[in-house]
């Protein structure tokens, strides 16, 4: 519950303060398109703005958003789910009732598109940054980077073997 402050001016002309007990409301608007394809790494974005996407995540990814995933990245529901950390009940609930997901949850998905994004650069098609995502890598402690994305560590991990492979590093 949030505390506001009122301002009223008393006799004299000087502003002083009551504090009031009512919530504080503020209304969580919807991304545009443009920060959703930020999101996605599709469309002309040429650079992706790290406060557009902070701004989309605070916002709330709407759950439609992830046929657009799957689709661009082809990936399954229940890799999504696993990714995001909800149940896939609540994953269909949300889609149905076209609300938008929690902070935490598209802080999550996000990561996930951003890693996704970039396995596609460093493959250069969908396809194969997701056969190399379910692969159990070596460099990863023999772990599936899918799997390692749940976290942001394990997400910092992933990107950093992606950008060795990226510039030729043996791995």
């Amino acid at each position: 519950m949030g505390v506001t402050m009122i301002k009223e001016k008393s006799i004299k002309g000087q502003a002083r303060g009551r504090v009031s007990r009512r919530p504080s409301v503020t209304k969580r608007e919807k991304p545009s398109i443009k920060e959703l394809n930020v999101i996605l790494g599709i469309g002309k974005v040429q650079a992706v703005d790290n406060l557009v996407i902070d701004r989309v995540v605070r916002k709330g990814l709407p759950a439609g958003v992830s046929d657009k995933i799957k689709k661009a990245f082809l990936i399954t529901d229940a890799e999504l789910v696993k990714v995001a950390g909800v149940t896939l009940r609540t994953f269909q609930r949300k889609r149905a009732e076209r609300k938008n997901f929690s902070l935490p949850v598209s802080d999550r998905i996000a990561r996930l598109t951003s890693i996704l994004s970039f396995a596609t650069q460093v493959f250069e098609d969908s396809e194969s940054a997701t056969a190399w995502m379910r692969k159990p890598q070596i460099a990863l402690g023999g772990q599936k980077p899918i799997d390692l994305i749940e976290t942001e560590a394990g997400g910092n991990a992933v990107k950093d073997l992606l950008g060795r492979i990226e510039h030729g590093v043996i791995s």
